[in-house]
């Protein structure tokens, strides 16, 4: 009753969107007269079920495997289920979790299976930091000069002519 007026607005008799879960569903019935509403009745209807499960990821183990276990103790063929996944997971946990796997496990055991990762925080891994440019005779004459710096007479002689003959090998080959 609005301002001492009854205004009757019954929705849908069935649930369209999740914020609709816990609604009653059904229709309005009115009987009345010329001097107007004799009585107002709700009437409710079945509907089909829905409902939200939050899912906390688990920081080990499969998460394949734990949700699963989780869908067999909410089973309802007739049910409509949204998976919501809640937490921060790193990428060696992410690769347990296999979203078609579920969906073919669950396949008959719910009338809709529904998976809302918007809440499910993926920790990204520390970028790799890039080499420094080089080419393949700077890298030769690095490796060369700490061999040198740790050479004495003979050796030493050896390791030089040994870098010379590697450089003209690397310039034949188009090496720079």
């Amino acid at each position: 009753m609005i301002r001492g007026v009854d205004v009757v607005y019954p929705g849908s008799t069935e649930r369209v969107r999740f914020l609709e879960e816990d609604e009653k569903k059904g229709f309005v019935w009115i009987d009345l007269d010329r001097s107007g509403i004799v009585s107002l009745s709700f009437i409710e209807t079945p509907a089909r079920k829905m409902r939200t499960f939050e899912f906390r990821i688990p920081r080990e183990g499969n998460i394949t495997e734990r949700l699963k276990e989780e869908l067999l103790k909410l089973q309802d063929s007739e049910l409509v289920l949204r998976v919501k996944f809640k937490g921060s997971i790193d990428m060696k946990q992410l690769s347990t979790y296999r979203r078609s796997e579920i969906q073919s496990f669950a396949y008959d055991k719910f009338f809709h299976l529904i998976f809302d990762e918007s809440e499910m925080q993926i920790k990204r891994p520390e970028s790799v930091q890039p080499l420094p440019r080089t080419t393949p005779l700077k890298e030769l004459r690095r490796y060369f000069e700490t061999q040198l710096e740790k050479a004495k007479g003979e050796e030493r002689s050896l390791l030089l002519e040994a870098l010379k003959i590697c450089e003209e090998k690397l310039q034949e080959a188009g090496a720079w």
